[in-house]
């Protein structure tokens, strides 16, 4: 986890040893004798990353052009953070008015320091937030029984199982399968570790535990019977499940490859939310032109 002198939001070291600047504000003068960099801009904290590296590299590579770790998963993880915190009304990496910066840092630490409430709370709020989005499209009335199975689901699923799986399942695909079946490509072994977990995610996990854990808890909280539960996984299934695919394998492997842990679950509530909006679309759509599209 972070240091005590990071700025709030940011993340000093990922899993496996990975680090991670997300941070712009900080830049670091030529390493003293101790080994550790220090900021030189204004107002910023002391950086507190060992120096790494014969030539004195600054694993943060926060400004001082020498660092020796690439910054591409830095810049993503920063690129998510903007669109993470402009869903949730704010975003701590622009220059945004002064009611906004507030909301960002507020979310940045409460991840860092109560990671699974603030979970929790995101995958409450999305996927309430989601479904209403969907409903407001159709001529019905606002269904409230609808809304809280969405609610309880997310909770239960992307809030809670998701907190405790997504480290998990980093433990356990580390890409050595793949290598092995691929010699040629061992060398890309952060690549095929996160092929590893996005297959291991989508054709073990979704299957195994999403479905049933959807149907179960959307059929009971909307006061469907096990039967007639069973009766509408069996019909949606296969599409959904080809469907999911087709959108979830890219997301998931943009997740594990460049994100870090902390930032996975709000990442998957964030897309999720997009991608209810996106099927709600959808079947607008195709009920104006005949067709037959169900988003679950």
């Amino acid at each position: 986890r972070g240091d005590k002198g990071d700025l709030p939001g940011t993340r000093s070291s990922g899993h496996d040893g990975e680090l991670w600047m997300t941070s712009p504000e900080l830049s670091c003068s030529q390493a003293p004798p101790d080994g550790r960099w220090r900021a030189i801009s204004s107002g910023a904290p002391p950086c507190t990353m060992p120096c790494t590296g014969s030539k004195g590299t600054c694993p943060r590579r926060a400004g001082c052009g020498r660092g020796s770790l690439p910054t591409s998963r830095a810049r993503h993880g920063e690129l998510f953070r903007v669109c993470w915190l402009l869903l949730m009304g704010s975003c701590q990496g622009l220059h945004l008015t002064a009611p906004l910066a507030p909301l960002a840092k507020a979310y940045g630490t409460a991840l860092i320091t109560h990671p699974m409430q603030t979970k929790l709370v995101s995958a409450a709020a999305l996927g309430v937030a989601s479904d209403w989005v969907a409903q407001t499209r159709e001529p019905e009335a606002y269904d409230v029984w609808r809304s809280t199975s969405f609610l309880v689901f997310s909770v239960l699923y992307r809030g809670l199982f998701q907190h405790f799986a997504f480290p998990r399942i980093i433990d356990l695909c580390n890409g050595n399968m793949l290598a092995t079946l691929l010699p040629a490509c061992a060398g890309a072994i952060r690549l095929l570790a996160a092929i590893e977990r996005t297959l291991f995610n989508q054709l073990v996990v979704v299957p195994i535990v999403y479905y049933p854990m959807f149907f179960a808890i959307t059929g009971a909280v909307q006061g469907l019977s096990p039967s007639e539960s069973l009766q509408r996984a069996r019909k949606h299934y296969l599409p959904l499940m080809l469907t999911t695919l087709s959108f979830w394998v890219p997301i998931n492997l943009y997740q594990f490859f460049f994100l870090p842990v902390d930032w996975q679950v709000p990442f998957v509530c964030a897309i999720g939310f997009l991608w209810t909006v996106i099927l709600s679309v959808l079947a607008g759509r195709c009920e104006k032109q005949g067709c037959s599209v169900e988003p679950a």
